[in-house]
């Protein structure tokens, strides 16, 4: 099994490094190995509330999930448990998102 190398934190200086964004992505992965922890004073405090449609739109979509059974042997179950005990996730959430990468693999291959 590969270990996952650990990304190194470059600690911002200004709000001025930020860049502009062109996708979620790439967002997501300057976030991944950026911090604000040296400029927290610097950004500007922001409240939010969710509104009803999309409380009830993820209220709706988590009743139409549909639950099954697996059964794994029991050394895999507990490197499961161990690989999103480091990404500090649920096992049912890292076993989700795995089927959910296979199947799109899968259908970009079909």
């Amino acid at each position: 099994m590969a270990r996952s190398k650990k990304k190194k934190i470059k600690y911002l200086k200004s709000l001025d490094d930020v860049p502009e964004f062109t996708s979620v992505k790439d967002e997501a992965e300057f976030w991944d190995t950026h911090s604000v922890a040296e400029i927290w004073d610097q950004l500007n405090e922001v409240e939010f509330e969710v509104g009803d449609p999309l409380k009830s739109t993820a209220h709706e979509h988590r009743r139409k999930k549909e639950a099954f059974t697996i059964k794994l042997e029991p050394k895999l179950f507990q490197v499961i448990e161990k690989i999103a005990r480091q990404k500090n996730i649920s096992y049912q959430n890292l076993i989700k998102h795995w089927i959910e990468e296979g199947i799109q693999r899968e259908s970009i291959v079909c």
